[in-house]
């Protein structure tokens, strides 16, 4: 069996062989793309506890995330703290590993995979 993954084909014999390979293709994607430490992922979660989530909320209340993005156009950009923000309350606990002046990073959705569009075989409404 052969596995796609970004644009390289990883070809496994068997599921032992698969996950070992994705293993070390996951480490290597990770420490390029600079992941964070598990403390840091909790700096984070408790930084935006409040403005993005609430954290007394519980699945599946509807308020436990607090900003939903309902943008559905092709191009996607992601909420960014301004540093006005960033300066307050549990904001500043980014600051140690959020860069100043950081630009989002626009992110294109494709319009469609496997070469069909789907926007010609589907329609979102809200």
């Amino acid at each position: 069996m052969a596995y796609i993954v970004t644009q390289k084909v990883l070809v496994s014999l068997n599921s032992d062989d698969f996950n070992r390979h994705m293993t070390l293709w996951l480490d290597q994607a990770l420490r390029y793309l600079g992941a964070v430490t598990k403390e840091q992922i909790a700096l984070a979660f408790e930084a935006v506890d409040g403005l993005w989530w609430d954290s007394s909320a519980r699945i599946p209340q509807k308020y436990l995330v607090l900003k939903r993005n309902y943008n559905v156009t092709p191009i996607q950009t992601p909420l960014v703290i301004d540093s006005h923000k960033m300066a307050e309350q549990n904001y500043a606990l980014l600051a140690n590993f959020v860069p100043p002046q950081l630009e989002p990073l626009t992110i294109p959705l494709p319009v469609g995979d496997y070469g069909v569009n789907v926007s010609l075989i589907s329609r979102f409404t809200m």
